[in-house]
């Protein structure tokens, strides 16, 4: 992935890195290069960022987050 389109989708608030003090740097966590790959991988499959606003927090942190939101899509709560 390119440094910018993860700038992109941090200032788009998709997939927000923690910043290490002083210099602003960004930090990604295990959790947050998940969060990148399901952004990642949902851009592909044509979503557009407005719909992933919402998607991407439903999905929640960790495996259990990725586990909610297929079971919300396999009830038909998640469009795509």
């Amino acid at each position: 992935m390119r440094a910018s389109t993860l700038r992109h989708w941090d200032a788009e608030g998709l997939v927000t890195p923690d910043r290490l003090s002083g210099r602003g740097t960004r930090r990604y966590s295990p959790a947050q290069v998940r969060d990148a790959g399901i952004v990642h991988q949902l851009r592909s499959a044509g979503y557009r960022i407005d719909p992933l606003r919402t998607l991407i927090p439903a999905c929640g942190a960790g495996t259990d987050g990725r586990s909610r939101w297929a079971a919300g899509r396999q009830a038909g709560r998640v469009d795509g």
